[in-house]
């Protein structure tokens, strides 16, 4: 566990696995100069930072976002609009439909299967935010695994096999395996399909 100094009592508690730690601090929404630069050497080293017992309206998770780079904009919806009109940098991830029927998260009602966010971007974002408004007791876990550990448990004759190759990095799809607006199904040839192309090693 390790403290740092700044106007607010902030510790960095690992998990001990190959990823994530746990950022005790009161309030994320007054962090200073000081702890915010502490969270963000804790992201560079486990990669998943969780902070419990938050309180954040919409716009206090976008000014927190901004204290660490500059907001990508989402993904759009299966209908092509932004699913929080007031907050376009924000997208909803739920389970809950209206009355109708109608699913009021970007993602409709389901799971997001495993995916790695806006990858199919040429310049993806460094991380995302990810906050919980409401937590069912059973299910709805979030899984994240460790590239790096994936990548450091390759023999050297596969690491040697993907050195220099370049990725696809498809568009089609989104998270939840649903058709993205305007996308057809996979051309005949897999290298036709949108997505930007980077490296399989960073």
């Amino acid at each position: 566990m390790d403290t740092v100094e700044t106007s607010q009592q902030l510790e960095i508690v690992p998990s001990g696995a190959a990823l994530c730690a746990e950022v005790v601090i009161d309030d994320l929404r007054t962090i200073d100069d000081g702890a915010a630069k502490a969270i963000e050497q804790a992201w560079f080293e486990h990669s998943v930072l969780l902070f419990r017992n938050q309180t954040l309206s919409d716009l206090d998770l976008i000014a927190l976002t901004k204290r660490f780079g500059e907001p990508e904009l989402p993904a759009r919806s299966r209908i092509g609009q932004p699913w929080l009109p007031e907050t376009p940098l924000l997208t909803c991830i739920s389970n809950v439909k209206t009355e109708n029927g109608k699913p009021t998260g970007s993602l409709g009602d389901g799971e997001a299967v495993w995916h790695a966010d806006l990858t199919f971007l040429e310049e993806p974002p460094t991380g995302s935010f990810l906050y919980s408004i409401e937590i069912p007791e059973h299910g709805g876990n979030t899984g994240f695994c460790s590239l790096y550990r994936a990548y450091e448990t390759l023999s050297d004759a596969l690491k040697n096999t993907i050195k220099d190759k370049i990725l696809l990095h498809d568009h089609t799809h989104n998270s939840a395996g649903e058709l993205r607006p305007n996308q057809s199904a996979h051309h005949e040839n897999p290298e036709d399909n949108p997505g930007a192309r980077h490296p399989i090693i960073c």
